[in-house]
C-alpha cells in the first residue's frame, strides 16, 4: 500500500511540473546586414515548432511595405519570406520585416536558405538576426 502511495504522489508531483506554458504573443524584427553592399533583395526560410506566426508586416525604410510570404505554409510550421526594392537600396544593418508571433514554448530561430542580392542581381552575402 505504501508503494501505491509513493508512485501517486510522484505521478501528482510530475504532472505539476509538465504544465504547458500559456501562450506568448510578441514581435520578431528581421535585421539584414548586408555590411558595405546596398541591399536590393533578400530571400530566407525560418522553420519553427513551438511558434505561430499571427502576421507579417514590413521593416522601415525601403523595406517599409510588407514582404511576399505563403500563407499556406504558416500551417507547416516553416516560412519564406522575400522581398525587394526598387528604391535607393540600403546598405549595413537594415529591419526588414516584424513577425507577430504566438510562442507556446522555448524556441530557438534561426533562418534558413539566406539568399540576398544587390541592384543589378548580383549575389551578396547576408547575415540575418531575429530579436
Amino acid at each position: 500500500m505504501a508503494r501505491l502511495w509513493i508512485v501517486i504522489l510522484a505521478c501528482v508531483f510530475c504532472c505539476a511540473s509538465c504544465r504547458l506554458e500559456e501562450p506568448v504573443f510578441t514581435v520578431l524584427e528581421v535585421h539584414v546586414d548586408a555590411g558595405s553592399e546596398q541591399l536590393a533583395a533578400y530571400q530566407f526560410e525560418l522553420r519553427m515548432k513551438r511558434t505561430e506566426i499571427v502576421g507579417v508586416e514590413g521593416g522601415d525604410g525601403a523595406f517599409a511595405a510588407p514582404p511576399e510570404y505563403d500563407p499556406a505554409a504558416l500551417r507547416k510550421g516553416r516560412i519564406v519570406i522575400a522581398s525587394y526594392t526598387l528604391d535607393d537600396a540600403p546598405t549595413g544593418r537594415v529591419l526588414v520585416a516584424r513577425l507577430h508571433v504566438m510562442v507556446s514554448g522555448r524556441e530557438s530561430y534561426s533562418p534558413l536558405a539566406v539568399v540576398a542580392a544587390r541592384p543589378g542581381g548580383e549575389r551578396i552575402e547576408v547575415h540575418v538576426t531575429l530579436e
